[in-house]
């Protein structure tokens, strides 16, 4: 049997890229409508794969609990589209 830590987990990567999601298009978006959403959603995932860089994650070992697990990432893709 093999162990896999919780903060190595794939699942930890997916909560991260919808955290960069909601902090570069959802959070303070300015949206006409249902469909004007979809599009920058789209268009945000497009260019964010054409510069998307692996995650290089910490981890300090110190305890299991608490906020040891950090992940620097630096992407400088705007959501608006004007």
């Amino acid at each position: 049997m093999h162990y896999t830590p919780p903060h190595a987990s794939w699942v930890n990567q997916i909560e991260l890229f919808f955290s960069i999601l909601q902090r570069k298009v959802i959070r303070n978006g300015d949206f006409d409508s249902r469909e004007d959403l979809i599009a920058k959603l789209l268009a945000f995932i497009s260019d964010y794969d054409q510069t998307a860089k692996p995650f290089a994650w910490t981890y300090s070992g110190d305890s299991p609990q608490g906020g040891l697990m950090e992940a620097d990432h630096a992407s400088g893709i705007s959501a608006r589209r004007h």
